[in-house]
């Protein structure tokens, strides 16, 4: 594949709860788009983007996917993620670099609890989207509950851009609002021929009425529009289309289209919408990065294959041993055999290869450039959220938001000779999976993994707190309260029998030198538990009598730490090695 044109790049995902049509709709896609030409169902194992055996054998998509394809005229990133929510963090770092997503609701379930954490994960990272309402086939399918919990529950403005012809099983075609005709499916051709004929007559005053509601929509958007809509002169879809995309562009309106991806309908408006409607990274304000973690200053880098070079690894494969690392280039570009800096591991790397990625095939390419999501090869440093860029203009972009492990298991090899690899194997977990975490018990010799489930809920094991990272950050030691002439309220309150199980113990908390955020605060709980009993449930409170957290990125200073007073013995603060 040649380069494109920037402003024809469309780097979208595709985001819902489970089994709401996501890899049915990206088969679709991919079908209508030329890239295959044998289209493969989920149920049967078949699917283009569930390639991992665990993903056909099960059905679901467990990892986030990316392939390339063109429609018409434009070039498509497209990123298919999964539905559940033991996979959020896959959603999380596709959604960090992504410029659009499409949004799939089942019309039966409607919103569920997934559709809602994915869209609150969109809506944290500004990212515009489409909607479609799937299954319009099935019993019960119901788009209008749908449409009215996406603004319930959502608090989303929809726009619905289509109304079908038939309900449920009699689900056959779809009119198109905007352009004023029905649209038809060749059900001989797998839905390939869309044919668009005229309004049967029967349809036609409802149509004219969701139209003006379209209308209506886009003229908030549009002073000349809006103008032309109060004197009822009519208004051309071109006009329609380029006002919607300033309210979709503004994460203010949210296009609503309906289909079946299963009966091969409906998709095709679907690709049109993204071409229309979602933006290039043209379109994307400018991305800010830093000279380095501690500088002030701030640079806004726009989407420019000629000013710095400046890439986001958002994710990392284990491929046959050796890393293979998903970027997205925010400017400048990258040659393949190129040494880049790893600014957040101040590192030098060298990137061996590129390719774009189809799935788990690979097209091997030599330069990426500003707008690219690509994969490179040889990065033996590089982790998610890590930044790379020209060691003659150092930058650092945000990361993004891990959620903490909230389940713990102990693991040990079965003989002593396979110690080193399970070592080598859980470090590759490591790798791909950041909500991965391992440490050693000091005292029994078992490594102890953490991993994440539903919600980001402080965990606690048998009186010892993780410890996060290695050691990195503040080692903290706690004296027992019952010898303290200050002794909090919630210990005094404890029952004596948990009195007298207490014991001190020590944790250590993750740490940048000495700067906290706010999901490593939350984890930490601000309360230490012991066998299930609150005995410091405020830790500014109970331990500092004042409050030893700041405003500015909750950063801890070192006096603020002395308030901790009768409750800590010793504090040291240790530094890790590989960051230096």
């Amino acid at each position: 594949m040649s380069q494109p044109a920037r402003d024809k790049i469309r780097n979208i995902g595709i985001i819902s709860h489970i089994d709401a049509g996501k890899t049915t709709v990206s088969e679709r896609i991919l079908y209508y788009c030329g890239e295959i030409h044998k289209l493969g169902e989920v149920h049967d194992g078949m699917a283009t983007m569930d390639w991992m055996s665990q993903e056909q054998d099960r059905g679901i998509t467990i990892t986030a996917t990316s392939t390339t394809c063109r429609w018409q005229d434009i070039w498509i990133n497209l990123i298919d993620t999964p539905g559940h929510i033991d996979f959020t963090i896959e959603v999380e770092r596709s959604l960090r670099v992504l410029d659009g997503a499409v949004t799939i609701f089942s019309a039966v379930e409607g919103v569920q609890p997934q559709s809602e954490s994915v869209w609150h994960q969109a809506d944290r990272y500004h990212v515009p989207r489409i909607c479609l309402i799937n299954k319009m086939d099935r019993v019960g399918a119901d788009y209008r509950t749908v449409l009215k919990q996406m603004t319930e529950r959502l608090g989303a403005r929809p726009v619905l851009m289509q109304l079908p012809v038939g309900e449920e099983g009699d689900f056959k075609s779809l009119i198109d609002l905007v352009d004023g005709c029905e649209l038809t499916f060749d059900e001989g051709a797998l839905g390939a021929a869309v044919a668009c004929v005229p309004i049967a007559e029967e349809h036609r005053e409802k149509a004219a009425a969701a139209r003006e509601a379209i209308v209506e929509a886009a003229a908030d958007w549009d002073d000349e529009l809006l103008a032309d809509f109060l004197d009822g002169k009519p208004v051309a879809a071109p006009r329609i289309r380029q006002a919607l995309r300033k309210g979709v562009l503004a994460n203010a309106l949210f296009p609503v289209f309906l289909g079946s991806a299963l009966r091969n309908r409906g998709v095709q408006p679907v690709l049109d919408a993204v071409k229309d409607l979602l933006p290039s990274p043209l379109d994307m304000p400018p991305v800010p990065a830093h000279p380095s973690a501690d500088a002030a200053e701030e640079v806004l880098l726009d989407c420019d294959p000629d000013g710095p070079l400046c890439a986001l690894a958002f994710k990392v494969l284990s491929d046959e041993g050796r890393k293979l690392t998903y970027l997205r280039l925010y400017s400048g570009q990258l040659k393949a055999g190129e040494t880049v800096l790893n600014t957040t591991r101040h590192a030098e790397e060298r990137v061996a290869r590129l390719f774009r990625m189809h799935a788990h095939k690979r097209e091997r390419i030599d330069l990426a450039r500003a707008g690219d999501i690509v994969a490179a090869a040889g990065l033996k440093e590089a982790l998610t959220g890590d930044t790379l860029c020209s060691a003659r203009q150092p930058l650092l972009l945000a990361g993004l938001t891990v959620p903490e492990p909230v389940v713990s298991l102990a693991v040990e090899p079965k003989h002593v000779q396979d110690r080193d690899k399970l070592l080598q194997s859980l470090e590759k977990l490591q790798w791909e999976d950041p909500t991965f975490w391992v440490r050693e018990d000091p005292d029994t010799g078992q490594m102890a993994t953490y991993l994440v489930t539903a919600d980001e809920v402080t965990y606690y094991d048998g009186g010892r707190w993780p410890n996060w990272a290695d050691g990195q950050g503040a080692s903290l030691e706690l004296r027992d309260p019952r010898s303290d002439n200050d002794t909090p309220d919630a210990w005094a309150d404890s029952d004596e029998s948990v009195k007298s199980t207490w014991e001190p113990f020590s944790f250590t908390i993750e740490a940048n030198d000495t700067r906290y955020t706010h999901d490593q605060i939350s984890v930490f709980g601000l309360m230490l538990l012991n066998r299930g009993e609150v005995l410091l449930d405020d830790l500014s409170l109970s331990m500092g009598r004042g409050n030893i957290l700041t405003n500015s990125g909750f950063e801890i200073a070192e006096a603020n730490w002395r308030r901790l007073g009768n409750h800590v013995r010793s504090f040291a603060t240790t530094e890790d090695s590989r960051s230096g």
